[in-house]
């Protein structure tokens, strides 16, 4: 993705992708070519956004109309540029709270409200709210109607090296995760 020829992925409004009053996951491997600008990894702008901030902290947002909640890689730290990062974020409804993971370091905080159910694309590669486009690389990007396990997270990780859809198997530990997925979408951005 090169932010300066505003490249993004776009799957038009899709009732799968919508968030509501449910569980839910997103997360991708990104490599970042640049560092001081936001850069939008996955969202549907007035529900939820996980990016990149000019701060070079991962953000993960979840929003309601005029309502949002922010959480912020604090924990992990800033990202530098030219390294891969696991980075994922949830919502689980039954204690309210959103959490924001980078390479398994995570931060969690409560919220009041529920992400909003909308009709917006989802895009990859850019923050349409903000016209912020992604410079670097992303893989492996997916969305989920659950949070994941401990187990599928170290598995997903797998010590730095991430996973392509074909090795989302049982001997992987990930037939239960993969047989969960709404959407995966192996962008083939490795080095």
């Amino acid at each position: 993705f090169s932010s300066a020829d505003k490249e993004y992925f776009s799957i038009p409004s899709n009732a799968s992708l919508q968030t509501g009053d449910t569980d839910f996951e997103v997360g991708a491997w990104v490599y970042l070519n640049s560092l001081g600008t936001i850069k939008g990894i996955i969202s549907r702008v007035n529900e939820y956004s996980l990016y990149v901030s000019n701060n070079n902290y991962a953000y993960f947002r979840i929003k309601n109309g005029a309502s949002s909640k922010i959480i912020t890689s604090n924990t992990f730290g800033a990202l530098n540029a030219s390294t891969w990062y696991f980075i994922r974020a949830w919502r689980t409804s039954s204690d309210n709270r959103v959490y924001l993971s980078v390479n398994g370091v995570t931060d969690s905080d409560t919220t009041n409200f529920n992400p909003a159910s909308t009709s917006d694309d989802l895009n990859i590669g850019l923050h349409k709210g903000w016209d912020s486009y992604f410079d670097g690389r992303i893989d492996s990007v997916y969305f989920s109607k659950r949070a994941s396990t401990n187990t599928e997270v170290t598995a997903l990780y797998n010590a730095g090296a991430g996973r392509t859809y074909s090795d989302l198997t049982a001997e992987n530990g990930l037939s239960i995760f993969k047989s969960s997925l709404t959407s995966w979408w192996d962008m083939n951005e490795e080095e």
